[in-house]
């Protein structure tokens, strides 16, 4: 009798930490923070946030994400509290080695009308 095995590596995410397809996250799976310092950081998005639209984006830990979601302005040394409102399409693939070009929209927090323009 002859017996195969099969062994194989699988990643496990607890319960809070769904990974989620890399065809439906943002930036093709990069760190957003990376992506923001011009920085290209792969990641497994174990490490996410979604947007109020549903819009992905990942992370490469919980020091990224707090650091995209609430950087101070290094001017005024207060912090800016941006909401996510839009990714403008296409995001462009800028070569095969997923450099990705994206223009997105930030809102502040509590307001209609104050919008940056933010690329990266």
């Amino acid at each position: 009798m002859v017996v195969f095995m099969l062994l194989a590596r699988i990643d496990v995410a607890s319960a809070d930490e769904a990974i989620v397809p890399k065809s439906d996250v943002q930036f093709g799976g990069q760190c957003t923070e990376g992506l923001a310092e011009g920085k290209h950081v792969m990641t497994k998005c174990a490490t996410q946030w979604t947007d109020k639209d549903g819009k992905v984006c990942c992370f490469s830990g919980e020091d990224a994400k707090k650091s995209f979601l609430e950087n101070p302005n290094d001017k005024t040394g207060r912090e800016l509290k941006l909401e996510f409102v839009d990714t403008h399409q296409p995001v462009r693939q800028l070569d095969d080695d997923g450099h990705y070009f994206a223009c997105t929209d930030f809102r502040v927090v509590g307001t209609k009308d104050q919008i940056y323009d933010i690329d990266f």
